[in-house]
């Protein structure tokens, strides 16, 4: 359900209810490779979403990004949806700029 990944707006969730679908297994089993080397360049941001009942479930993974100095690692205290729960909130921690 919606409430799951911290959609608690009745309209938003309703609006999401009918697009939700099953991850595919094979996105936990199969690496992505890249093997451009203009990828390694790329800003990487990890955002953990640190309200809702999924957080326990991120933790692994946000305690990766925080520790691995090729990644951002930023907050947000909304669900794991920020999109739509912290549209704005999430635009402004994108668009930051690196700090050196």
């Amino acid at each position: 359900p919606p409430q799951a990944w911290g959609i608690t707006d009745e309209v938003s969730a309703a609006r999401l209810a009918g697009r939700l679908t099953l991850q595919p297994l094979r996105t936990f089993e199969q690496p992505v490779q890249l093997k451009d080397p203009a990828v390694s360049a790329l800003l990487r941001t990890y955002v953990h979403c640190t309200a809702g009942p999924l957080v326990p479930s991120f933790a692994p993974f946000a305690a990766r990004a925080r520790s691995d100095a090729g990644w951002r690692y930023r907050e947000l205290a909304t669900g794991h949806d920020a999109m739509l729960t912290a549209p704005e909130d999430l635009a402004e921690l994108l668009l930051k700029p690196r700090r050196t």
